[in-house]
């Protein structure tokens, strides 16, 4: 078998793609009648559970014998000839894994069902149209409620129906109503807005002699602007903007940062069009973020990475005792990794933004050009070769569903900006603690005035430090997102910095006894969670992205099983 196929696989399906299936009630996953019910399935139409909404193919049947079979090669032919669109046999092969790897015979059914299933077609404009005609005709059954309901895969329930249909009948024009339907469609809300319409609003908003300053165009066209309070604030620094591009940069800042109604948030295409950067070509950022550094930084691959926040103007961050800082709604992360070599420019390869939108987050992943000069959004993954020095290395890029593996609800969804993280000086030298640094600033409230009683990881590459705090440290930023109380990792281990070692669940006694842990203590070679650490294949762990094994990490834990010795799995120290 090709050993990169489980991967594109994986890619292809999202790494969440089973714990959102998972997560889903029985009725939200397979749907109910649309004659009587509220709700329907992911396809559009009634079906039962573990069955194809359309052909009614007995996929719990072929789950149950792909995971009863001896060997994933056993099983491929049967999920190749009942899953339209699988490229080839190695494909289905890959497939099979994954249903093995599912938590029960259920939930493996369900992702067949889920790969399975057909696309819904995009809905063109010609056809929104005559759509949102149908819905604004006197006298059309149920107000339009049932017609948006049937027609649109994207409208799940009759109570969201019946609401874009008020929508729909309450538009300006048919040119309007036709707009709201297209948006639904697409599962957007109707006002969110990309960079060209920003644009056209800016310059709507400065023109002279615009009714109420603007005030009242954004009001009706933005759900960032809920009161006209907040719309008349918008216009005003719409309106005081340097130019017409940054006059739209505020425009699409708001609406990134309003909170979600069941939205995506529409990042602007290119990355010269966010107002982040103050000189793009020298990657300086605006004035407003702040740089920092972790101490236990994310294996990228070899990538450098330069971190920074924002936090809304007046606002700041509230500290906690368990790390879990609370964030202002608004606040942006971002990340912009590259390859630094000393005989040559450096190689810049992606920007990460993360964006907090009330409980949820956004994430846009934005791919730079050959020339550094600029970046384009890329929303649904990617791979390229990044060529730096003598080197030519894969490099994949995540989509949404791949940011939220890591970034889930057992970790508090941000990771890096934690007080275990940041619990440092900066490098440069006499730098202060960045911890108090931002509590001078205003930027981080309720901050103990101790910071050296506070928890703190370990460089896990600084040779200086405890072999067990820069393992630990290392275990808890590459594999603790997963392996932890709720999180989407199998097995029970909890791989937190912060969890007792005997309870981490990490070590089995003796190698046959692995299924009772990942590492036998004093022989690395036996260890599974080093094999793993060092494939290239589907295996690999972490799992997502990264296509170059941590080497030096490799070692120092090799080192660290190294040092228990031939001891039990619980009395490991």
């Amino acid at each position: 078998m090709n050993p990169r196929s489980l991967d594109v696989l994986r890619r292809s399906l999202g790494g969440a793609a089973l714990i959102a299936v998972l997560a889903l009630p029985l009725s939200a996953q397979c749907g109910g009648g649309t004659a009587t019910g509220e709700t329907k399935g992911a396809c559009g139409t009634a079906g039962a559970c573990g069955e194809s909404c359309e052909s009614g193919t007995d996929f719990l049947a072929i789950a149950k014998k792909a995971r009863r079979a001896p060997c994933a090669t056993m099983a491929r032919t049967d999920v190749f000839n009942s899953v339209p669109g699988l490229a080839d046999l190695d494909e289905a092969e890959a497939l099979v894994a994954l249903l093995r790897e599912a938590d029960d015979e259920e939930a493996a059914a369900k992702l067949l069902a889920d790969r399975a299933r057909p696309a819904a077609p995009v809905l063109d404009a010609e056809t929104a149209r005559e759509l949102a005609r149908r819905v604004r005709a006197p006298g059309c059954s149920s107000g339009g409620r049932n017609l948006l309901f049937q027609e649109l895969a994207a409208v799940a329930e009759l109570g969201d129906a019946e609401a874009l249909a008020a929508r729909v009948r309450e538009a300006d024009d048919l040119d309007a109503a036709a707009a709201v339907v297209l948006a639904a469609a697409r599962d957007r809300d109707d006002r969110t807005i990309d960079a060209k319409r920003a644009l056209e609003l800016a310059e709507q908003v400065r023109a002279p002699g615009c009714s109420s300053g603007g005030r009242n165009l954004l009001f009706q066209t933005l759900d960032a602007c809920p009161t006209l309070d907040e719309a008349e604030a918008l216009a005003a620094r719409v309106r005081e903007a340097r130019d017409l591009r940054a006059a739209a940069g505020e425009i699409l800042f708001a609406v990134a940062t309003a909170p979600k109604k069941g939205a995506t948030v529409a990042f602007p295409p290119m990355l010269s069009e966010t107002g982040f950067f103050r000189d793009l070509a020298k990657r300086e950022m605006a004035a407003d973020f702040i740089s920092y550094e972790v101490n236990s930084g994310l294996w990228s691959d070899g990538a450098i990475k330069d971190r920074f926040l924002r936090l809304p103007k007046g606002e700041a961050i509230r500290y906690r005792e368990d790390g879990g800082w609370i964030f202002p709604r608004g606040t942006t992360f971002l990340q912009t990794l590259r390859f630094s070599d000393a005989d040559e420019d450096d190689l810049v390869v992606e920007t990460r933004v993360i964006r907090k939108d009330g409980d949820d987050l956004s994430f846009g992943v934005y791919v730079w050009n050959d020339e550094g000069t600029d970046a384009r959004l890329v929303r649904n993954g990617d791979e390229f070769y990044a060529n730096h020095g003598q080197e030519s290395q894969l490099w994949n890029i995540a989509r949404e569903r791949d940011c939220t593996k890591c970034h889930n609800e057992a970790t508090g969804r941000i990771l890096g900006v934690t007080t275990a993280q940041l619990n440092r000086a900066r490098r440069e030298a006499d730098a202060p603690n960045q911890l108090q640094a931002m509590a001078k600033l205003g930027h981080l409230q309720g901050l103990p005035a101790d910071v050296a009683a506070l928890p703190a990881l370990a460089d896990p590459r600084d040779a200086s430090a405890p072999l067990e705090a820069r393992a630990r440290s290392y275990l808890h930023v590459h594999c603790a997102s997963c392996h932890q109380p709720g999180g989407p990792g199998s097995g029970t281990m909890d791989l937190r910095l912060d969890t007792p070692f005997e309870d981490t669940g990490i070590f089995a006694s003796k190698s046959h006894e692995l299924r009772r842990g990942v590492a036998v203590p004093g022989r690395p070679r036996h260890s599974r969670f080093i094999q793993r650490m060092g494939s290239v294949g589907w295996d690999r762990m972490p799992s997502l992205l990264s296509t170059v094994p941590d080497e030096e990490g490799i070692r120092m834990l090799s080192e660290w099983i190294a040092s228990k010795g031939d001891v039990g799995r619980n009395d490991a120290r």
